[in-house]
């Protein structure tokens, strides 16, 4: 079966929506209601309270929604950004208190790994599987496929 490595190792865009699946089970698995989306668009939003990537770096997160605490849930762009990202919701929740849960891909052989997730995260979880973002609408599309014996199935990629 031929892979669409085009769609698949693409970097043309790093915004992806975190799935409503995925984010409820960070939610419950942490017993976390979170006050703040810093790196989101209208339509990617998981907190009623949400910052761009564009503009989180130009206000002060807690000062912007009047929060005392700050209570992040964070899905930052996978690219070569990431760490500027996560240095600044370290930054703000130092300035302010609380806490942060970011889901980032699991990459233990990194700089960013050791010299701060290490240093400041409190837990690290890691999920057997990975994770599929983007909206419904993208993943709808299905996959038609021929198993070994030639019997075609339907499902979603």
């Amino acid at each position: 079966m031929a892979v669409n490595t085009d769609i698949l190792f693409s970097s043309k865009s790093q915004v992806w929506a975190t799935r409503p699946e995925i984010f409820e089970a960070i939610r419950s698995k942490f017993d976390r209601e979170y006050n703040l989306d810093p790196c989101a668009f209208p339509e990617t939003a998981k907190c009623d309270n949400f910052i761009t990537p564009e503009n989180m770096f130009k206000v002060d997160w807690a000062k912007q929604f009047d929060l005392d605490e700050l209570r992040i849930f964070m899905n930052p762009e996978y690219g070569l950004a990431q760490q500027r990202f996560i240095d600044r919701m370290i930054e703000q929740i130092e300035a302010t208190g609380g806490f942060g849960d970011v889901l980032i891909p699991s990459r233990t052989d990194t700089r960013l790994f050791h010299d701060t997730i290490v240093r400041y995260a409190d837990t690290t979880c890691y999920a057997r599987n990975r994770a599929v973002f983007g909206s419904d609408e993208y993943w709808e599309w299905g996959v038609v496929r021929r198993d070994h014996e030639g019997a075609e199935w339907k499902g979603q990629a």
